[in-house]
């Protein structure tokens, strides 16, 4: 009976040790950072001005979608933030001088606190803003003073400025 006492010991002794020794363990670790997400919209794509003596303004929103502080630039493809004459055909007409027209007051953008002339340069309308969020609405305006001595074109042509916002995020 010891015998078989001491057996079961022994068989249990091994089947413990073997279970233990095939039994290893094992870890991984798992980290991460969020990304960045920065998404802005205009919600004025294209819009078609009556142009009157005295100022005309267009409303409009930016829509921003962000998940940390973010900042918006605005400036215009003419240099002075004038809008210029155009046609479907030639493009701008800059390059005829004999032919070119443009108004003589520049276009402002005012968003938030800021009233800016377009330039060609990069402006800040919206600086830091530490509002997250989807869907987030900020008003702008373009404001384009017409002038008595400003002169009509044609009807093939137009007034034309576009306008690039470039946002990001602002750390």
């Amino acid at each position: 009976m010891k015998f078989q006492i001491a057996g079961a010991i022994f068989v249990a002794v091994v089947i413990l040790v073997g279970f233990s020794v095939a039994s290893n363990s094992g870890y991984t670790t798992i980290e991460g950072n969020i990304q960045d997400v920065f998404d802005l919209t205009v919600d004025l794509s294209h819009v078609q001005l009556s142009l009157i003596p005295g100022d005309n303004v267009v409303s409009g929103n930016l829509i921003v979608n962000a998940n940390g502080p973010w900042k918006v630039e605005v400036k215009s493809d003419h240099p002075e933030g004038k809008m210029s004459e155009w046609n479907s055909v030639d493009g701008y007409l800059r390059n005829h001088p004999w032919a070119h027209k443009e108004l003589i007051d520049p276009m402002h953008v005012l968003a938030a606190s800021y009233d800016r002339i377009l330039t060609d340069q990069d402006q800040t309308i919206f600086p830091t803003n530490y509002n997250y969020g989807n869907n987030m609405q900020w008003p702008i305006q373009f404001k384009q003073r017409v002038e008595l001595s400003d002169q009509r074109i044609g009807p093939t042509n137009v007034y034309r400025i576009v306008v690039t916002f470039t946002g990001s995020m602002a750390y």
